[in-house]
């Protein structure tokens, strides 16, 4: 029973030991404009695929490559993959990088100026500011990677 007073005792004094942050999507990295500007090399253009009416996944154009998901992490919350941790989509060949940028767009490759564009670490996930209905969600989400270790 002494155990459980303890373990409460810890949690209590640190609770960031027991639940850890997760990222917010608000690095703005090198400057308002998309990273191809900047340098950066597409890797994919991943497309909203609805799984049904609670859930989607965007998935690279071409590929099976899952690079983000929508209210599995919680309600609401558009969640960015890892390129490049545990379970991530970069290959180990395009990981030296170590920036990552992400922008909302459409089939045409435009760029959603409303949400700006993210940059994350290659061994960041995150979840976007903003909370979407699934009518809200962007058609497409475009990734790009740095060129520079």
């Amino acid at each position: 029973m002494m155990h459980i007073g303890v373990l409460a005792a810890l949690i209590v004094a640190f609770p960031s030991a027991v639940v850890s942050k997760h990222h917010r999507c608000d690095f703005q990295g090198p400057g308002g404009y998309p990273p191809g500007d900047y340098g950066y090399l597409l890797f994919c253009a991943a497309a909203f695929h609805k799984v049904d009416d609670n859930h989607a996944r965007y998935i690279c154009d071409n590929t099976t490559t899952q690079v983000a998901d929508w209210n599995y992490l919680a309600p609401q919350v558009l969640e960015i993959g890892t390129p490049c941790g545990d379970g991530g989509f970069g290959n180990s060949d395009q990981c030296y990088a170590k920036l990552w940028g992400i922008c909302f767009g459409d089939s045409k490759g435009i760029f959603a100026a409303s949400q700006g564009c993210r940059y994350l670490g290659r061994k960041d996930d995150c979840e976007w500011l903003q909370r979407f209905e699934m009518a809200q969600l962007p058609p497409y989400i475009y990734v790009f990677r740095g060129q520079w270790t």
